[in-house]
């Protein structure tokens, strides 16, 4: 191993990412050109560590395996644009605001929930269960609150 190539585990952590999820970027056929050692090890090299951060950042935005995969195509092909890149990235936080607004409903849903609900009584009255049981009923009829 030469100072400009890493065995699995330091180019793992080179890249702030665990040795099995290296392994699984290669299985995603993410890592083209390994070389291996004559022992059998695989060798991973600058461009690879610079790949790996570009997959681990793509994901933190929230961009999934195959969208990486679409980007990091992208930067290899000579139809890769900066407009193309744009609209990726323009779609992906289309999809994030629209989670975001999901979010927010369900955190509505389970704060009014939790409101109607004093966390005594019987069972069968927590209209959280109540809710749970029937989506489809308006939460305030959900078999009444906690209390009896």
């Amino acid at each position: 191993m030469t100072k400009e190539t890493w065995n699995r585990k330091a180019a793992a952590e080179a890249a702030g990412i665990g040795p099995e999820t290296l392994r699984f970027y290669e299985l995603q056929g993410l890592l083209p050109g390994l070389k291996r050692t004559a022992s059998g090890y695989r060798l991973y090299n600058r461009d690879h560590l610079q790949r790996l951060r570009f997959v681990k950042r793509a994901q933190e935005l929230g961009f999934s395996l195959r969208e990486v995969k679409d980007l990091l195509a992208l930067t290899q092909s000579p139809r890769g644009t900066p407009a193309r890149v744009r609209a990726l990235a323009q779609e992906k936080a289309l999809a994030v605001r629209q989670k975001i607004r999901d979010l927010q409903a369900i955190e509505a849903t389970l704060g009014r929930l939790v409101r109607q609900c004093s966390g005594t009584g019987p069972l069968r009255r927590c209209p959280i269960v109540g809710f749970l049981e029937d989506p489809g009923a308006p939460e305030t009829a959900q078999k009444g609150s906690c209390h009896e």
